[in-house]
């Protein structure tokens, strides 16, 4: 405040009367505000803080928030030592606020408005999860779909999948408010599988759950077909073949088992993951026998197959 002082009996010679007239003249001011969260959450208190300024000192008056044309709160105290107001709130909705705050000085002071802040409350949002097939096969891939749905729109944003406290995958980004993962990593039993939307600008967090039954595999392979051994292709070299087996999880591998003789012990010779095997004899004109085993992911074991021979080349 700058007050001026003039004798009206200077300013008026002619008159025999005198006097004073005291001056106010107000000086400026400048107000901002900032929030202690944005984006913030539904129910979750924000806190706006506005700062009053002056060139001339700290300005004194009142303080009122607004939130476009609502009035949130009026004649908050302005500090005398930091110029500043604060009020805080649960109750935004969601969506986008236009806050501004307003001054209103006392004597001397004149009244400013901040620049408006955008005060983005996320919307709630809802997680739905499903798992197929189910139930499935241990060793078997299920697919896992999360599906994020809001009143203010298609979210965005990503989701974490788990299996109890196992992470199976994070940060799958949502298309059109769905994300998907396949695995084969769930374990026998029911596995309880959750779906965390990881939440965007305007979008809150949440989190949704299903159970997924996984059987244990009693299904052995298919015993290989068509096995057949030939001499060759070098010399000292048995060749044994087969058709490939089928399984519902999966075939691992093969063994083959040899003996010297038609009704002789069968020993395991090789483990393969190919149709065939190559025998190395060394020696030419050396007959040998044969059978060959599937094995699953799960190890469970198909039936021997047709027992076939030759000779070393």
């Amino acid at each position: 405040t700058e007050i001026y002082t003039l004798s009206l009996h200077d300013a008026l010679p002619i008159s025999n009367s005198s006097g004073t007239l005291t001056q106010v003249v107000q000086v400026s001011t400048s107000t901002s505000v900032t929030s202690s969260l944005n984006p913030s959450n539904p129910s979750q208190s924000v806190t706006f803080t506005a700062t009053v300024t002056s060139t001339k000192g700290i300005p004194s008056g009142t303080m009122a928030f607004k939130d476009g044309t609502t009035t949130l709160a009026s004649g908050v105290t302005v500090s005398t030592t930091t110029g500043k107001a604060t009020f805080s709130t649960t109750t935004l909705a969601s969506g986008t606020h236009s806050i501004t705050a307003v001054f209103t000085g006392a004597t001397g002071w004149l009244g400013s408005t901040s620049t408006a802040l955008s005060q983005v409350v996320n919307a709630t949002t809802t997680t739905t999860v499903t798992a197929s097939p189910s139930p499935q096969t241990t060793g078997l891939s299920v697919t896992i779909t999360a599906t994020v749905t809001s009143s203010a729109g298609t979210p965005t944003g990503t989701v974490t999948f788990k299996s109890g406290t196992t992470t199976l995958a994070s940060n799958v980004a949502l298309s059109g408010g769905k994300a998907s993962i396949s695995t084969t990593a769930l374990t026998t039993g029911t596995d309880t599988i959750t779906a965390t939307y990881n939440g965007a600008t305007g979008f809150n967090t949440s989190s949704g759950t299903t159970t997924e039954v996984m059987q244990a595999d009693t299904s052995p392979p298919s015993t290989p077909t068509n096995v057949a051994a030939v001499s060759g292709p070098t010399t000292g070299h048995i060749t044994v073949s087969w058709t490939a087996s089928t399984d519902n999880v999966g075939v691992k591998d093969y063994e083959v088992f040899r003996a010297t003789t038609a009704t002789g012990t069968f020993s395991l010779v090789a483990t393969v993951t190919t149709t065939s095997y190559s025998d190395n004899l060394i020696l030419s004109g050396l007959t040998r026998y044969y059978y060959v085993v599937a094995v699953d992911t799960t190890n469970h074991l198909s039936g021997n197959s047709a027992h076939v021979s030759a000779a070393s080349k």
